[in-house]
């Protein structure tokens, strides 16, 4: 919920979104429904939402990704594996790697 607050507050400020899955207030999947949805504004519609959760399952990474996320990562983190997501982004965005 604060993420949407803050995506409300601050149009625009943002570029990428890193979720966890399972947040006890309103879980990441109605985030990036309600993301996606526009309850955020226009400009957050289009920003770049990348799960980063322990729940490896492929269903929950399918319905995840049905729902409009750009990536899904799991925990522990591995840094590669999230440059190789940003980077991927960047090419669909036609924007150059730094």
């Amino acid at each position: 919920r604060v993420a949407l607050e803050e995506l409300v507050a601050h149009p625009g400020a943002f570029d990428l979104l890193l979720l966890d899955m399972h947040m006890p207030e309103l879980d990441g999947l109605a985030t990036v429904k309600a993301i996606r949805a526009g309850e955020a504004g226009p400009e957050a519609q289009r920003m770049c939402v990348i799960a980063l959760t322990a729940d490896a399952r492929e269903q929950q990474r399918a319905q995840a990704m049905d729902a409009g996320l750009n990536g899904y990562l799991t925990k522990p983190l591995n840094l590669g594996e999230l440059d190789a997501a940003l980077s991927r982004l960047r090419e669909e965005r036609g924007e150059r790697s730094a």
